[in-house]
């Protein structure tokens, strides 16, 4: 019956988020809707302004939201703080190089340490505010 998930996260400015995922952590723009229209684009082009975008690493895609875009749709967000209390749990091929990659680059707030059940595994803060979680094989 399900067939997948992907995270829509609310965020103040989306460009800063966009380059956070693109330039630092090596996602790909995939999609974006202009702001205040229903206009979709392809390429993302210097100070383009985005309501709603979605970017890929390999078999992960997170999309993200204007916190106006999204408060507008849905009414419930109204007032809520940005960032979650989950984290977004990311598998790759080499935590431990992904990590040395990383750690100068982003706010750790779990350093890379083996778990009891066979990973290893670290967390830090995009500009947002979310936990992401990666893990990969010991």
């Amino acid at each position: 019956m399900y067939v997948s998930v992907t995270p829509n996260m609310m965020v103040k400015d989306m460009n800063q988020t966009l380059d956070f995922y693109t330039s630092i952590l090596g996602f790909e723009f995939v999609t974006g809707v202009i702001e205040n229209s229903q206009d979709t684009v392809s390429m993302r082009e210097e100070n383009q302004l985005l309501q709603w975008a979605m970017v890929t690493a390999g078999n992960v895609t997170l999309m993200f939201q204007t916190e106006k875009s999204l408060t507008g749709e849905i009414a419930q967000f109204e007032g809520t703080s940005i960032g979650s209390s989950s984290t977004l749990f990311i598998k790759v091929e080499d935590v431990t190089a992904l990590y040395e990659e990383l750690k100068d680059k982003v706010a750790i707030v779990k350093d890379l340490e083996p778990t009891f059940y066979g990973t290893q595994e670290f967390y830090f803060s995009d500009c947002n505010g979310y936990i992401l979680g990666i893990a990969g094989s010991i």
